[in-house]
């Protein structure tokens, strides 16, 4: 779903890339994924700030796991993984996220990437932390596990 930045401008996110197009379709600037990663565009995931300057887009990093092939859900969650059983070859590709990335609208420049990781220093990987942009897009606040972060971009 593309975000409205005015009247004539929208933005549209696919896998790999950002645009900003005119309503007319013409593009005014694309702008790549950084370090290989892809864009969460499936979801609408992008944050515009409310002056339209700046755009604030989840970035995923794909991972290599091995799937469990059972495991006792009686036990507590936390040594559940503990007593997991692993396939050798049953292993896949997951996508899992790796920061928040902003842009400027007007021009297409990677302003910032903001690391998101667990911080409960475990391997568990948790998807979908909640983000905004501040109203003139000059802070980006991350809520994570409860705790919220606020970096000034």
């Amino acid at each position: 779903m593309p975000s409205l930045v005015d009247d004539t401008h929208f933005l549209a996110i696919a896998r790999d890339k950002l645009a900003l197009r005119k309503l007319t379709g013409e593009t005014v600037w694309t702008s790549r994924a950084p370090g290989g990663r892809s864009l969460q565009a499936e979801l609408a995931q992008d944050r515009l700030s409310r002056d339209g300057r700046r755009v604030a887009v989840r970035l995923l990093r794909a991972v290599v796991c091995q799937e469990p092939v059972n495991w006792d859900r009686s036990r507590t969650p936390g040594k559940i993984f503990h007593e997991v059983q692993f396939r050798r070859p049953g292993t896949r590709t997951v996508e899992i996220e790796g920061s928040i990335a902003v842009w400027e609208a007007a021009s297409g420049r990677l302003l910032a990437q903001v690391p998101v990781q667990n911080l409960e220093g475990d391997r568990k990987f948790k998807l979908n932390s909640s983000f905004a942009l501040s109203p003139d897009g000059r802070l980006l606040a991350v809520l994570q596990d409860g705790l919220l972060a606020l970096w000034k971009l």
